[in-house]
C-alpha cells in the first residue's frame, strides 16, 4: 500500500517515506506514528490512545509523543502553527489533515482523506487505538477497572437508565442590584442553606423545562417568585421577612413542592422548631459567612450538644472545621447520626464523604457519594462535589472521567465549568469562553456564593499568570474579608501593583488567628515567610514560621503543615543548613501524603530531589524527580510534568551530561508550546540556552535567551525576565558587543523596584562586569558592593562568595593588594570545598582566578600547580569556556605565543571575542578592539573576558 500526499509517498511494503528530494530517514516509531495517523484520518485520536497503539508498554512517558510529532514535522517540513499535515488539538490529541491518496498497486490513486477500515500497523495498532470517550486513569490492578466501570456506569445512567424518582431540580437566580440591606443580607446564608438541602438547587436559568426561583431585595425583605418553567408568565410569589424567616421558608418550600410535584420537600423535624435554636442556627450560618469561624463553631457545637444525632448539624460542623483547617477537631467528631428521612440519608452521605477526604482515602465507585448517586443520579451537588474534590487533589484524569458522567444541565454548573477550565481549556479562546460562561453564572448568584466563585476564579488567574484579567476580577471583591485580603497580597507579590505586600501580612495573620480562620492564617504565614526570605530578611521569615508551625501541628492540618514545612526547608537551604532542610522537606512529604493530594506530594518530591541534587546525590535526586513526574503525569497535570522535566535537565547538566540535558530541555519546549504557557515556555528556552552556551553554541544560546526574555515579559514574569536579560547581556559581553549588552541591561531599569534583593544583586553583578571591560574601575567597585549587600541581605552566602572572587579580581589591579586578593580567593575556595554543595563550575572559575592572580604575582610555580590541581574537574566537567580559559592561562605561563595565537583564532571562531583579543595581545599581536572595550583593563584582568 502507498499513501500519497503533498509530494510525499509512504510505501508500507518497503517501509519507507519518499519526499520530493528522495528518501526521508525516519526512526521506526516516527514511521509507525505517521502511518497510524494517516490510517486514522480524519479522526481526532487521543494522546493516550496513540501512545498505546504505537509504543504500547515500551513508552517511558507521555512525552515521547510530542517529541516524535516534532520529529515528523521536521521530516515533512511542517510546523505546528499553522500545520499542513498534523493538527494539534490541545489536550485532546492529534489528527492527520493533509489530503491523502491511497494506492494499492493495482489501481490508480484514489483520494481518501478518511479510511473506514484501516489495516494494522504494528502489534494490532488499529485494535488498540479506539478513541475512548473517558480518559484513562493510570492506576493499577482492579482499582482501575472498577473506577472505569463506575465512571462508565455513571456516565450512561443519566442518559439511558431509569428516570429519577421524584421531581426535577430547582433552578434559581439572584436579581438584586447593589448590596442588600443588613437584615436581608443576614437571611441569605440561611435561605441558601435550607434550599440546598431541601431541593436539588442549581445556579442557573437556562433549562426551559425546570422550575425557576427568582430572588431579589425589597427593602429589608427578600421577594421570591416561583415559575413552573422559565417561559411561563404565571408565578407564585411571597416574601422572606427577617422576623419570620423560618416560617416564610416553610411557605416557600411548600410552594416548591406544589409547583414541581416534589413529595419530599418541606421543613421536617431535622430543622429547629424552637425560636432560640432557630436564632442560633441562623447566627451560625451568618458568622461562617462573615469568616467569624470561632463564633460559628461555638454555635454549631451548642446546637449539636442539644441534638447530637442530627446529620444536618454534624455535616455543617464538619464543613466548618474543614474550612478552618482544624483536623484535630474533625478527628474528635464521630460521623454517625440518626437517619429518619431521605434528607438525613443525603446529609449522612455527604458527611461520610467529608470523612473520607479528611482521611486521605481515594475517590472511587464505592465512596459514599458514589453510593448515594446510584440512588439519586441527578443530585448535582453530590456529583459536583466529587468533581471538585478530585480537582483540588490534582486527580485531573479522574476529573475528566467524572465530568463525562455529568448531565448537560450539570455541566453548566459553576463547579463543572471551573473544572473544565482547569483541566481542558488550554488555548486562550477556550479559556475565554469558559470564563464568560462562569461569569454569567456568578452574575445570577446571591452575594456570598458569588464572592466565593469570583475569589476562586481570580486565584486561578493569579496561578496562571493572567495578570491583566486578574485585575478585572480583583476590583469588585470586598476588601474587608480575610480571603480577599489574602488574594490581594498574593497578587501584589506577583508584581501586579507597585506596592510592597509585606505590610499587610502581619495584620491579616493576627486577625485570622483571632477569628479562628486557621487555614487562612497558615497560608498567609507561609506566603509572608517567602516574601520576607526573598526580600532579604531570613530571620524574620524564620520567626513567622516558628509561630505558625506549633499551631498547625496542634490542629493536625496536613495541608498547612506541608506548606509550612516546605517553606522552612527552602529557608534552611538558603541559610546553608542542608540537614535541617532535608528533615523539613521530609516532614513536608509525610504531611502531603496524609492529604492525599498528588500535586502537593509531587511538589514536595520535586523540592527534595533538587535539594539532593545540590548535594551531588544525583541518583537519589533523579529517583525523586522521576517519581514526582509520574505523579504529575498520572494526574494529567502537564505543567507539573513540565517543571520536573526541566529539573531532570538540571540534574543532567550538573552531572556534565549536556547532550542529555539538551534533549530534556528540547522536550520541555515542546510541552510548553503544547500547554500554551508563556512563562513555562520561557523557562524551557532559558534552560536550553544555558546548555547551548555550555556546549559552545553562543549564537543559538543568545537567540534562545532573547526569545525566553520575550516570553517572560509577555507573561509579566519579571523575575525570570531579569535573569534572562542578565544571561543575554553576559553572552553579548563575551562576544564583545558592549552596546547591545548595555541596552539589554538598561531595559530592566523600570522593573528593578519589583525584584527581590538577590535578583537585583544579579543585575548589579552584570553591570560590574560591563564596567570592568569598559575600564570604569570606580563603577565596578560600586556595583560589586551593591551586589554583595543584596546577596547578603537575602542570606545567599554562595553568591556572596562569588562576588568576593570578583572583588579580589578587581583588587588585583593594584600590586600592593594582590596578596590580599589571593587570600580572599583561597578562602572562598576552602569554604566551597567544605560545604560540598557549590556548583563545581564555580569552584573551577575561582581556581582559574587564583591562577591568574599567581601569574600577576610572578609565582609561576604555584600557578602551574594550581592548574594541574584543576585538571580533574576540567576533564569531568563539559565546560568549553573554562577549558579555553585554562588553556590560555597555561600557554601564557609557558610564553607559548604560537599556541596563544591558535587559541585566539579558535576563540574568535567560537564567539569569545574578548577572550580572543586577550590572547592576541598576550601573543604580541594587537588587532582592533570592539567598541567601548578598554584594552588596558582587558589585559590586566583576562578572566573578565569570560
Amino acid at each position: 500500500m502507498r499513501y500519497l500526499f503533498n509530494g510525499f509517498e509512504l510505501d508500507t511494503e518497503q517501509g519507507r517515506l519518499i519526499g520530493p528530494e528522495g528518501p526521508v530517514n525516519l526512526r521506526p516509531k516516527a514511521y509507525a506514528l505517521l502511518l497510524f495517523l494517516i490510517q486514522r484520518a480524519p479522526a481526532l485520536t487521543a494522546q493516550d490512545d496513540i501512545i498505546d497503539a504505537v509504543w504500547g508498554h515500551s513508552a517511558l512517558s507521555r512525552n515521547v509523543l510530542p517529541q516524535t510529532i516534532r520529529d515528523l514535522r521536521i521530516a515533512l517540513g511542517d510546523s505546528a502553527q499553522p500545520s499542513r499535515f498534523i493538527e494539534t488539538r490541545h489536550r485532546r490529541g492529534y489528527r492527520w489533515i493533509a489530503e491523502t491518496q491511497q494506492h494499492d498497486g493495482s489501481t490508480d490513486p484514489v483520494a481518501e482523506p478518511a479510511l473506514s477500515n484501516p489495516p494494522p500497523v504494528v502489534h494490532a495498532m488499529a485494535e488498540a487505538a479506539v478513541v475512548q470517550r473517558y480518559p484513562r486513569v493510570r492506576w493499577s490492578g482492579a482499582a482501575i477497572v472498577l473506577l472505569l466501570l463506575a465512571a462508565l456506569w455513571l456516565g450512561l445512567h443519566d442518559r439511558f437508565g431509569p428516570a429519577r424518582v421524584g421531581a426535577p431540580p430547582l433552578q434559581w437566580v439572584w436579581l438584586s442590584e447593589g448590596d442588600p440591606s443588613a437584615p436581608a443580607r443576614d437571611m441569605l446564608p440561611l435561605v441558601e442553606h435550607v434550599l440546598r438541602w431541601e431541593t436539588d438547587l442549581r445556579s442557573d436559568d437556562q433549562d426551559p423545562s425546570l422550575p425557576l426561583l427568582r430572588l431579589q431585595v425589597q427593602g429589608s425583605n427578600l421577594l421570591w417568585r416561583l415559575y413552573r418553567t422559565p417561559s411561563e408568565s404565571a408565578s407564585t410569589e411571597g416574601e422572606l421577612r427577617p422576623a419570620r424567616c423560618w416560617q416564610d421558608l416553610d411557605q416557600l418550600l411548600t410552594a416548591v413542592q406544589a409547583i414541581s410535584d416534589r413529595q419530599e420537600v418541606g421543613l421536617d423535624a431535622r430543622w429547629p422548631t424552637q425560636a432560640a435554636a432557630r436564632r442560633l442556627w441562623q447566627s451560625a450560618l451568618a458568622a461562617e459567612a462573615d469568616e467569624r469561624f470561632n463564633d460559628a463553631r461555638h454555635a454549631w457545637q451548642s446546637l449539636l450538644h442539644d441534638d447530637p444525632r442530627n446529620p444536618l448539624l454534624r455535616v455543617s460542623l464538619r464543613q466548618l472545621l474543614m474550612r478552618q483547617g482544624d483536623w484535630s477537631g474533625l478527628a474528635a467528631l464521630s460521623p454517625e447520626g440518626t437517619l429518619r428521612s431521605a434528607l438525613d440519608e443525603r446529609a449522612a452521605a455527604f458527611e461520610r464523604f467529608l470523612v473520607l477526604i479528611q482521611q486521605g482515602a481515594p475517590i472511587g465507585p464505592d465512596d459514599p457519594l458514589a453510593q448515594w448517586l446510584r440512588r439519586e443520579p441527578s443530585d448535582s451537588e453530590a456529583a459536583l462535589l466529587r468533581v471538585f474534590t478530585a480537582l483540588t487533589r490534582g486527580e485531573h484524569r479522574l476529573v475528566h472521567s467524572l465530568l463525562n458522567a455529568l448531565s448537560p444541565e450539570q455541566l453548566r454548573q459553576p463547579a463543572a465549568l471551573f473544572a473544565q477550565w482547569r483541566v481542558d481549556a488550554v488555548d486562550s479562546s477556550a479559556q475565554a469562553t469558559l470564563r464568560a460562561a462562569l461569569a454569567a453564572q456568578i452574575a445570577r448568584m446571591p452575594p456570598l456564593p458569588a464572592h466565593h466563585w469570583r475569589l476562586l476564579l481570580a486565584d486561578e488567574l493569579r496561578r496562571q499568570g493572567e495578570l491583566d484579567t486578574l485585575r478585572e476580577w480583583l476590583n469588585p471583591l470586598p476588601d474587608a474579608r480575610l480571603d480577599t485580603r489574602l488574594l490581594r497580597l498574593r497578587s501584589l507579590a506577583l508584581g501586579i501593583e507597585q506596592n510592597e505586600p509585606i505590610g499587610g501580612y502581619p495584620e491579616l495573620i493576627a486577625q485570622a488567628q483571632a477569628q479562628g480562620a486557621w487555614r487562612i492564617m497558615h497560608q498567609a504565614s507561609y506566603e509572608y515567610s517567602l516574601v520576607l526570605s526573598r526580600g532579604g530578611d531570613p530571620k524574620a521569615a524564620r520567626a513567622v514560621l516558628d509561630q505558625a508551625l506549633p499551631l498547625a501541628s496542634q490542629q493536625m492540618d496536613p495541608r498547612s503543615l506541608s506548606e509550612l514545612q516546605l517553606a522552612l526547608g527552602a529557608l534552611l537551604a538558603l541559610q546553608g543548613d542542608a540537614d535541617g532542610s532535608q528533615d523539613s522537606l521530609q516532614a513536608a512529604l509525610t504531611q502531603a501524603e496524609l492529604s492525599a493530594d498528588r500535586v502537593r506530594i509531587a511538589s514536595v518530591l520535586t523540592s527534595l530531589g533538587m535539594r539532593l541534587a545540590l548535594q551531588s546525590r544525583y541518583d537519589e535526586a533523579e529517583a525523586r524527580i522521576l517519581h514526582a513526574r509520574q505523579l504529575f503525569a498520572d494526574s494529567g497535570d502537564r505543567r507539573g510534568e513540565l517543571v520536573n522535566l526541566t529539573n531532570l535537565g538540571g540534574i543532567e547538566s550538573r552531572r556534565g551530561r549536556l547532550a542529555r540535558a539538551r534533549e530534556l530541555y528540547r522536550e520541555a519546549v515542546v510541552i510548553a508550546e503544547d500547554v500554551a504557557d508563556r512563562a513555562e515556555l520561557g523557562r524551557a528556552q532559558y534552560n536550553q540556552a544555558i546548555i547551548e552556551q555550555r556546549l559552545d553554541d553562543h549564537t543559538t544560546a543568545l537567540h534562545l535567551m532573547l526569545q525566553a526574555n520575550t516570553h517572560f515579559m509577555d507573561a509579566q514574569a519579571y523575575v525570570w525576565a531579569s535573569r534572562a536579560t542578565v544571561q543575554a547581556a553576559e553572552l553579548l559581553l563575551a562576544a564583545g558587543d558592549l552596546a547591545r549588552a548595555r541596552s539589554e541591561l538598561e531595559r530592566l531599569q523600570p522593573y528593578r523596584g519589583r525584584l527581590a534583593s538577590h535578583d537585583d544583586a544579579r543585575i548589579a553583578l552584570a553591570w560590574a562586569r560591563w564596567h570592568e571591560v569598559h575600564g570604569d574601575h570606580a563603577a565596578v567597585e560600586a556595583q560589586l558592593l551593591a551586589a554583595e549587600k543584596g546577596f547578603a541581605s537575602a542570606g545567599q552566602q554562595d553568591w556572596v562568595h562569588l562576588v568576593r572572587v570578583r572583588q579580589a579580581r578587581s583588587m588585583a589591579r593594584q600590586p600592593a593588594q594582590r596578596a590580599e586578593a589571593l587570600a580572599r580567593v583561597r578562602l572562598v575556595r576552602r569554604e566551597w570545598q567544605r560545604s560540598g554543595q557549590q556548583d563545581r563550575r564555580d569552584l573551577v572559575r575561582a581556581g582559574l582566578t587564583e591562577v591568574e592572580l599567581l601569574i600577576a604575582s610572578a609565582d609561576t610555580q604555584a600557578a602551574r600547580q594550581t592548574l594541574r590541581d584543576l585538571d580533574t574537574d576540567l576533564t569531568d566537567l563539559h565546560a568549553p569556556e573554562l577549558t579555553l580559559q585554562a588553556d590560555m592561562l597555561d600557554a601564557a605561563l609557558n610564553n607559548d605565543t604560537v599556541h596563544l595565537r591558535m587559541l585566539a583564532a579558535s576563540a574568535e571562531q567560537r564567539g569569545y571575542a574578548l577572550a580572543a583579543q586577550w590572547a592576541w595581545r598576550r601573543s604580541g599581536e594587537r588587532g582592533p578592539l570592539p567598541a567601548d572595550v578598554d584594552g588596558g583593563a582587558l589585559s590586566a584582568q583576562p578572566s573578565s573576558a569570560f
